[in-house]
């Protein structure tokens, strides 16, 4: 279905997730254990995720409306817009899909009784059009705005229990695994997200030459960007490696000093293969695989002892 395909549905489920793990799985267990009045019950946590959700898809549509032009020649198989829906269909998606998320976020925000939040979404929201219009065709910065979303997919969830979190400090131990997992989990999704763009970014060097995009192998070359990729995936590889000691050594977390070390085995083969990559179907399977290690990093939410 074309509509589906353009919100990137798969990506979708990724970002509910994810919420869902740190909410149900990580912080809900220890407020109740302790008898912490949290900020948003069930049917509130469920509209946050609605709203973060419709907030993507829309990123997305914009995205692939503005990209539109490039998208046939680095991917004309994957072309949405202009193909299977017209151009002013995708507009009208995109305005309805943030109207909806708007509004829901204003009732959100006066619901638990903190109206300042209302503009957290138009912010947000013009943050993505901003990328899309302008920082994706600029060296670096439109990168680390995607990857500070990616991470704010889960920082949202924490921001909205901040005041319950900090009541857990009561139980000091679980107090500073949970801070931990959620740093980790934060960090690990920044970075890997910030190294998986800048891959996309070489992968579509052509079709971006062509758009008249000035992104990071196009500004700086393809040697030095992938010389600041396997720097960043270095820094992911000794992250990975000092968390899982951390965890066991210091939290007394053997298993989730495991799970982290392991992780660092396919970052590895990453960079043995960047080392390598020079033709497009080369960074089109180390983007996928880069996209798998994203994904792994639900496994710090969802196998990580509390």
């Amino acid at each position: 279905m074309p509509l589906l395909n353009l919100i990137r549905w798969p990506n979708l489920v990724i970002v509910a997730l994810t919420q869902v793990l740190i909410y149900n799985w990580v912080l809900l267990p220890s407020f109740v254990q302790y008898n912490i009045q949290r900020s948003l019950d069930q049917n509130h946590f469920f509209l946050l995720c609605i709203v973060t959700i419709l907030l993507s898809a829309g990123g997305y549509i914009i995205n692939d409306i503005y990209d539109r032009d490039i998208d046939k020649i680095d991917k004309p198989e994957r072309v949405i817009i202009g193909k299977e829906m017209d151009l002013s269909t995708a507009y009208w998606l995109y305005f309805v899909i943030h109207l909806i998320g708007f509004l829901l976020s204003l009732y959100l925000a006066f619901v638990v009784e903190k109206p300042g939040y209302v503009g957290l979404f138009p912010l947000a929201s013009t943050g993505l059009y901003v990328y899309s219009r302008w920082l994706k065709r600029m060296p670096l910065w439109g990168n680390l705005l995607v990857a500070l979303y990616c991470s704010g997919v889960a920082g949202i969830i924490w921001f909205a229990e901040r005041v319950a979190f900090a009541e857990l400090a009561i139980a000091e131990r679980t107090y500073q695994k949970i801070g931990a997992i959620l740093i980790t989990y934060l960090v690990f999704a920044f970075l890997t997200t910030l190294f998986r763009e800048l891959i996309k970014d070489m992968e579509d060097i052509e079709g971006d030459s062509r758009g008249g995009f000035r992104t990071a192998p196009i500004v700086w070359g393809m040697n030095r960007c992938r010389q600041v990729v396997s720097v960043i995936g270095v820094i992911i590889l000794l992250f990975l490696l000092a968390s899982g000691w951390f965890f066991w050594q210091k939290l007394e977390s053997p298993t989730s000093g495991v799970v982290l070390i392991v992780m660092s085995l396919p970052m590895c083969l990453l960079l043995y293969k960047l080392v390598q990559a020079r033709e497009k179907r080369q960074f089109h399977q180390l983007s996928q695989w880069s996209k798998l290690l994203m994904l792994s990093g639900i496994l710090i939410l969802f196998l990580l002892e509390i």
